[in-house]
């Protein structure tokens, strides 16, 4: 059967189906086993539990490997950081797009999203950025070659346009390094309120260097380190 990795991982959390399917696995290993590798499906909201009762059928150390999307591990980080905001008090909207901005100087106020009757005002004390660059849509290019940045409309650093091309397909190509050049807290010069994240960043060859995630795990963890020590002192 052509089952999805997330289906198998819900499975999993079935305490009958989990059973038997690590008594299965088990029987199948080979002797002098040590270490075991498993495609990334040992559950979802209850991996933890799941991946400790694998170690006891097994009697050995566990570990996941990748597997076809949808990603499990990326699915267990959303809803983990899902309900961390939810219990912190925050607020969740999927598939709104930005369609103002309210900005004082150095400053944006709020934005304006999309919502079923009108759009709705989002005011904040800073905005973090996390539209992605020209793979993810946060960065376009017109037919004369500007690239904009879609949100805030910051400048957008890149190579110029008789550089956009290469003769070698297999190089990473020149607009994946596109992004808005920030300082080191990763805000941009020209809003002071604002901070950017993810491959928004410029510089990054996230497809070829294999770098996407972990830059963009990394930049949002300082991002979200730096606004609550700020707000911690402002308080």
């Amino acid at each position: 059967h052509n089952i999805a990795p997330h289906v198998l991982a819900r499975l999993f959390e079935d305490p009958a189906w989990r059973s038997r399917a690590l008594s299965a696995i088990a029987s199948a290993l080979p002797a002098g086993a040590w270490r075991i590798g498993l495609p990334a499906v040992l559950g979802l909201d209850a991996h933890a539990e799941v991946h400790a009762e694998a170690e006891r059928a097994f009697s050995h150390r566990v570990f996941e490997m990748a597997s076809l999307p949808p990603s499990v591990p990326g699915l267990r980080l959303f809803e983990a950081l899902r309900r961390r905001i939810l219990t912190r008090g925050g607020r969740i909207q999927i598939g709104f797009d930005v369609v103002d901005v309210e900005r004082t100087g150095r400053r944006i106020e709020a934005i304006h999203t999309e919502a079923a009757s009108r759009t709705l005002r989002v005011a904040a004390d800073a905005f973090v950025l996390a539209t992605g660059g020209i793979g993810g849509a946060g960065i376009r290019a017109d037919p004369g070659g500007t690239l904009t940045e879609r949100v805030f409309d910051l400048p957008v650093a890149a190579p110029s346009r008789e550089h956009w091309f290469s003769d070698d397909p297999l190089r990473p190509h020149p607009l994946e390094a596109a992004g808005i050049e920030v300082d080191e807290d990763l805000a941009p010069a020209e809003l002071e309120n604002v901070r950017i994240i993810g491959s928004a960043l410029p510089g990054m060859h996230y497809l070829d260097e294999r770098c996407g995630d972990g830059v963009a795990l990394a930049s949002a963890n300082r991002v979200a380190r730096s606004l609550a020590a700020a707000n911690a002192v402002a308080a």
